[in-house]
């Protein structure tokens, strides 16, 4: 799948959308890639620079991606939006984003999921090394 499909299935469009591609995915797993933060007109970066942190975001659209395609597949109208609860477990090991040379893989894998609730673990990673993981929840309008 590539980046116009997955602003079909995720919140943010345009420059917002990170992610450029779902590699794969499951019932309960999607594995995606984006050079997003390669990009000259990221809209997270702040004078130029884009720090490790603003992965999360990225694994957040993994995440908001499974729930699209978790939805099409059960021939629902959308996922609907979902807003991030909690973040626990949330590790950033490496330095500036900007400065990592590979594409980044992003993982989500969900832990539980009841409704329009979920709780996954997010890990973004270059060839290199791991860029950030977390374990995040995320809830639905009114819940």
């Amino acid at each position: 799948m590539d980046r116009e499909s997955i602003c079909q299935l995720i919140p943010h469009t345009g420059e917002m959308c990170l992610l450029e591609a779902i590699e794969d995915w499951g019932e309960d797993w999607i594995r995606c890639r984006t050079s997003c933060h390669r990009w000259a007109g990221n809209p997270l970066a702040r004078n130029g620079r884009l720090d490790a942190i603003h992965a999360l975001e990225i694994g957040a659209q993994a995440v908001a991606a499974h729930g699209g395609l978790i939805a099409s597949r059960q021939e629902e109208t959308a996922g609907g939006v979902k807003y991030l609860a909690a973040i626990r477990r949330l590790e950033v090991a490496a330095g500036p984003l900007d400065q990592v040379t590979g594409d980044l893989t992003v993982d989500a894998l969900c832990l539980g999921a009841q409704g329009q609730h979920g709780i996954y673990q997010i890990a973004v990673a270059s060839s290199e090394a791991s860029v950030l993981s977390a374990q995040i929840t995320v809830m639905g309008k009114g819940e």
